[in-house]
């Protein structure tokens, strides 16, 4: 095929045929009048403007050429000249204000003219994007090449390898957000920070959900084997800030670590014009096409409501091929899913209960910071510390935990805390929490609503009053640990979300109704 200049003056000097000008001129002078279809308007002017050649229009979003070009499969070289392009520029703010950058300045191209090379082969590549209907954003791109068959056989050559290779993910996540997907290449690098060694677990649920995660996709072989759908799913559930969104980070990091990696979909909503149901056929159609994937809905809850349940189950469980599809939805609350998604397997096929951690994940998380600070020499951070305060600490989360430890090592490296009186209210505050949770508050008979208080807390075990060591006492960490340990159990709210604690609070308020009516 000859070069771009062959095929634009073959038929001559450039007049107003063969000339990316005019082409523009008539697409700008259709925009601005009454128009029915711009799609075939602009067609007909790339035919006039190009008699002698074939024009082949390609929808951008499967099979974005400029997006090949841009991953360095092709080359695309914008064709100069302010009468043939519409830019648009737009500000980009830097990451973070600490970085120092100033930020940068992108051209978004509404409309532009291309030369564009693949495998030595060459176009003229136009592309353009328009409105259509309620704010829908219509990008095609229309390519002109010689009426050759040969030619024709290399072009669709060229759009399915630019096709195949756009739909994969490289260095990047998709994510489901306001009726499209697109890919996220800043929470492909949020997640490259996540690793197991950082989750803290009761260790046979952390092995047995990776064990759980990793033999689906190691597994094809044997679900194929015993005839079983190679499709399943999991919800993680529990309290806020004890390890849902972290440990699906770290799957999403393995998963992309893998020799062959398994990309990651995560549905972030379901807002949009088109209505829910749409936006869920369009979910799981995407992740078909990409199987074997994790698709990821965080916040199932909010997700799947009422509107939308009856068609969400369609989709995960009606007539279509789900097949290497690996779902993991989350949720804060079990309770407020519906029991068709919660409680039937093949759907959602286990649950992962993330629980307040107990005593042995505390002092393990107490650990975690103490090897963070092991090479800082001003804390004096003892490893006996760890298991003192992991008693401290009954009933807090993860989150919970986390914040003690920045609050304290904060106030610390301040010099803005006054140790002796932040131990001394912290531990008046502290026994005052211990009696009223370890059952030991007089209560005036009648009061009704001090008592419905304390029915709404959930108990799990008494907090336990402990014992410093000496060698420990004069230790400024551990104190000003103490203080802020009381301060934020004031803050806490360990309601627990299951079924069976509502079912409890249930029977707790229907004996008590019982009780006054008896007297």
């Amino acid at each position: 095929m000859g070069s771009t200049a062959d095929i634009a003056h073959q038929n001559g000097p450039a007049t107003a045929a063969n000339d990316p000008a005019a082409v523009y001129s008539g697409f700008s002078g259709h925009c601005g009048a009454n128009r029915v279809e711009t799609g075939i308007a602009l067609m007909n002017i790339l035919r006039k403007t190009y008699p002698d050649q074939q024009i082949r229009c390609v929808t951008a979003g499967a099979c974005n050429l400029l997006q090949y070009a841009k991953y360095g499969k092709a080359v695309a070289t914008q064709i100069a000249g302010n009468e043939s392009q519409l830019l648009e520029t737009a500000y980009t703010a830097p990451l973070s204000r600490l970085s120092g950058e100033l930020g940068t300045l992108t051209e978004g191209v509404k409309f532009g003219a291309y030369e564009y090379t693949w495998n030595e082969s060459k176009y003229f590549l136009y592309y353009a994007e328009w409105i259509e209907g309620q704010c829908t954003v219509v990008q095609k791109q229309y390519i002109v090449h010689p009426k050759d068959d040969s030619v024709k056989e290399t072009l669709e050559k060229l759009l399915i390898a630019a096709g195949n290779y756009c739909a994969q993910v490289h260095h990047e996540v998709y994510v489901f957000d306001m009726g499209n997907w697109s890919k996220n290449t800043e929470l492909w690098r949020s997640v490259q920070s996540a690793s197991w060694d950082d989750v803290i677990l009761e260790p046979k649920m952390k092995q047995g959900l990776i064990d759980d995660i990793q033999g689906f996709f190691d597994d094809k072989q044997q679900y194929n084997e015993f005839g079983v759908p190679w499709k399943r799913g999991v919800i993680f559930h529990g309290l806020p800030g004890n390890g849902k969104t972290i440990s699906i980070k770290a799957i999403m990091h393995e998963l992309d670590s893998r020799p062959v990696p398994i990309p990651s979909l995560y549905v972030k909503s379901l807002e949009g014009f088109h209505g829910h149901h749409y936006y869920v056929r369009l979910i799981f159609e995407h992740a078909r096409r990409s199987a074997p994937c994790l698709l990821i809905f965080e916040d199932l809850d909010s997700l799947v409501t009422d509107k939308v349940r009856s068609y969400f189950l369609n989709e995960v469980d009606g007539i279509e091929n789900n097949e290497g599809i690996l779902m993991v939805g989350s949720t804060n609350h079990l309770s407020k899913l519906d029991p068709a998604i919660s409680k039937r397997p093949s759907r959602f096929d286990r649950k992962f209960h993330f629980q307040v951690p107990g005593e042995t994940e505390r002092k393990a998380y107490c650990e975690f910071w103490q090897k963070k600070l092991a090479k800082n020499e001003s804390v004096d951070f003892p490893e006996e510390v760890c298991g003192i305060v992991a008693k401290l600490t009954d009933g807090f989360s993860f989150a919970y935990m986390k914040e003690l430890f920045i609050t304290s090592l904060l106030a610390l490296f301040r010099g803005q805390i006054d140790v002796e009186n932040e131990v001394t209210s912290g531990a008046q505050e502290e026994q005052a929490a211990v009696a009223e949770i370890n059952g030991e508050v007089n209560d005036a008979p009648g009061e009704a609503k001090e008592e419905e208080a304390k029915e709404e807390v959930v108990k799990s075990e008494p907090i336990a009053v402990v014992e410093i060591p000496e060698s420990l006492k004069s230790n400024v960490l551990l104190r000003v640990l103490q203080g802020k340990v009381s301060t934020l159990r004031g803050e806490m709210d360990n309601s627990n979300d299951t079924a069976e604690a509502e079912e409890t609070k249930e029977k707790k308020s229907s004996k008590r109704s019982k009780d006054k009516s008896a007297a």
